[in-house]
């Protein structure tokens, strides 16, 4: 996710793009291939990057059919800058190599429409490679997201692409086909140059298995090894190794992993840091402190202009039980801005001066550069007992001021007390629900001896897998998108297929219950008062305009209906509404969720918005909301206004008939 909260990248075997042919908007991803999208939240439209197509055995047959792929081409691992200005990512649509001409790119390839020359180069090669994405300019850069206007098209599919790697394959391609047994058995490629990280430039770097590095001298990776090389976002093709290390004993694969880049620090150096379970000494000394091999934290200080490392320093010192994993550094941004702190997890006990053993899971831990210590980030999987263990955090930092974060990220299934510890009762703490749903919380940093833990979702309680997520920052926690399978959310997804999530947190000013009225949107019926009903605040509630006819009332609203909810209010809200031409079931969403600094949710799902005024709003209420019984269900409203939060509750049913008439109310024609 970018900086400021607007663009986000994924990948995705889905047909996401958003098709517009008005608006010279026409991606296809039908053939279910795995390409890589990029989301506008501004323009509520995704944007189709690239657009390949694996080669068939025979065309006449499905794409989808495993068997019938010979060679599947693979977009996947995007990552964007700070500033949403380049695309980093992995793919092997080219059959361009070391000794051939193509120069397609991944933004249009078809495998099955190649010269024989170019069809014999992808046979013989088809490994994955890194490339960039120029992200095209958008017509108003600094918009302000929670104004919900309308912004000019931006074609984002129309950047530039840029090939940063061009290496022979470490294993040739091997199609889908049905093993003696009757087992299926996938596609396989040279899975050779992967794993890129960047911040805002104008360093990137990845992880190679083959010889790339021009500096300080080429083929320093003449044995293969998993290596980490930096390249600059302008001279892609001059690439530095950082990492050169070696596997001596088959039974120990040597691995570097995971690049993570801090901004430039005062203009001259990045930090870097780094997953490695090889012995590499620290700059200046003769031998590495890592005998065992196990997978250690690393960082390194290169220059900001050549990518020359100045310095390198192991992080983590730490032994481990053969075949246990004690450090976690998992790809993402696991260093902050200002290259200070660096988050990862692990089973070690870090924090103490005279570390003990390790531990049976593994909890957060952020170590700082400047100090040369680690804070411990909340309890442990087992120190919850309730319901099995936990899942991988992915600890993120965010809440900037400058470059200096002032707040860590992170997914737990753990129902954390507001200090990070674990209740004796479970109503006490922040996740109380039975099969500990998945949550995302922030940690005020610096974290101390007590941390202070908020929850930020409200995933409901699990009913089929056990689902783990992963949050992706922008510089505040008001902005956060995050990766979930399995539960409805309320935004539709019944098939409980995983998807990506944007995650509003209004920074929230003041609060208060209020007495809320709903109207069907159509016909404009008033709803019964849902029950229990929340404690109105003195402000009393505006008579409605009488009509000819009462209108009957209705017991409740319903997933997916046109909707009206009449509040008291203290706030100004100037009128605003939203053009007919930006309402569209091609956009995603289909409405804002934002409008004039106004948000709406009904059981922490967002809710398309038509108009919001001083004290009415005119919404859609999110379709996916379940209701399991005819009765319907009593859900919380939540408004925010400009951080400024109203509290209410409505009813929702399985369904609720409604229809536009002549009068927009009762006593109407249809």
């Amino acid at each position: 996710m970018s900086a400021n909260g607007r663009f986000l990248v994924l990948e995705s075997y889905g047909d996401l793009g958003t098709k517009d042919p008005a608006n010279g908007l026409n991606p296809d991803n039908s053939d279910g291939n795995l390409e890589v999208f990029i989301v506008d939240y501004a323009q509520r439209r995704i944007f189709q990057i690239t657009n390949t197509k694996s080669r068939l055995n025979d065309i006449a047959l499905s794409s989808t059919l495993i068997t019938n792929i010979r060679v599947e081409l693979i977009n996947n691992k995007p990552v964007i800058s700070n500033d949403g200005r380049f695309i980093i990512f992995c793919s092997n649509a080219n059959s361009l190599t070391p000794s051939g001409g193509n120069p397609s790119t991944p933004g249009n390839f078809d495998a099955n429409n190649l010269s024989n020359a170019d069809r014999d180069a992808l046979l013989a090669d088809a490994n994955k490679e890194i490339w960039i994405y120029e992200v095209p300019a958008v017509a108003n850069p600094t918009v302000d997201l929670s104004s919900g206007d309308e912004q000019p098209v931006s074609n984002l599919a129309t950047g530039i692409f840029t090939r940063v790697t061009n290496t022979p394959a470490s294993r040739l391609p091997i199609g889908g086909f049905t093993a003696s047994n009757g087992q299926i058995i996938s596609p396989i490629v040279g899975e050779d140059n992967r794993d890129p990280g960047i911040n805002e430039g104008p360093l990137f770097a990845y992880v190679s298995s083959r010889n790339v590095s021009t500096a300080p001298a080429p083929n320093l990776n003449a044995d293969g090894n998993s290596e980490i090389f930096i390249s600059r976002i302008t001279a892609p093709a001059t690439a530095v190794q950082l990492t050169n290390t070696q596997t001596i004993d088959i039974t120990q694969t040597i691995a570097n992993s995971n690049p993570s880049l801090s901004s430039t620090l005062g203009g001259t150096t990045v930090r870097i840091a780094y997953g490695s379970n090889a012995n590499i000494p620290d700059t200046g000394m003769g031998t590495g402190n890592n005998a065992d091999n196990n997978l250690e934290v690393y960082y390194a200080n290169v220059d900001a202009t050549t990518g020359a490392v100045i310095l390198n320093k192991q992080v983590t010192r730490t032994t481990r039980p053969p075949g246990n994993i004690v450090n976690v550094l998992s790809p993402g941004r696991r260093i902050s801005r200002d290259g200070n702190l660096i988050a990862f997890e692990s089973t070690a006990d870090l924090n103490n001066a005279t570390p003990g053993a390790n531990l049976s899971t593994t909890t957060v831990f952020i170590y700082n550069v400047t100090t040369n210590t680690f804070a411990k980030v909340g309890a442990r999987g087992a120190d919850d007992t309730t319901l099995g263990s936990d899942v991988l955090r992915f600890p993120v930092f965010t809440d900037y001021t400058g470059l200096t974060p002032g707040s860590v990220v992170f997914a737990s299934r753990l129902n954390f007390k507001a200090d990070g510890t674990i209740p004796t009762t479970a109503s006490d703490g922040l996740n109380p629900e039975l099969t500990r749903p998945p949550q995302i919380y922030a940690a005020t940093l610096p974290v101390g001896a007590t941390p202070s833990f908020v929850r930020l979702t409200r995933i409901p309680a699990l009913t089929i897998i056990l689902s783990s997520m992963q949050p992706y920052n922008s510089d505040t926690r008001q902005r956060i998108a995050f990766s979930l399978a399995s539960p409805e959310l309320g935004g539709g997804n019944g098939d409980i297929s995983p998807e990506v999530f944007y995650l509003l947190n209004p920074n929230k000013l003041s609060e208060v219950n209020i007495a809320d009225q709903y109207m069907t949107g159509a016909s404009l019926r008033p709803v019964s008062n849902a029950s229990p009903t929340p404690t109105p605040s003195p402000t009393p509630t505006p008579s409605p305009t009488p009509t000819p006819v009462t209108p009957v009332t209705v017991p409740g609203l319903s997933p997916g209906m046109l909707a009206v909810v009449q509040f008291p209010n203290r706030n100004v809200i100037p009128f605003k509404d939203v053009p007919d031409t930006a309402a569209s079931y091609t956009r995603k969403p289909s409405l804002p969720v934002e409008l004039g600094g106004v948000s709406l949710s009904i059981n922490s799902a967002a809710a398309g918005l038509y108009s919001v005024s001083r004290r009415q709003i005119v919404f859609v209420v999110p379709p996916g909301l379940p209701v399991t019984s005819a009765a319907g269900t009593t859900y919380p409203m939540v408004i925010s206004i400009k951080g400024h939060i109203l509290r209410g509750s409505v009813q929702v049913l399985p369904a609720q008939p409604d229809i536009f008439t002549s009068t927009n109310s009762a006593g109407g024609r249809a």
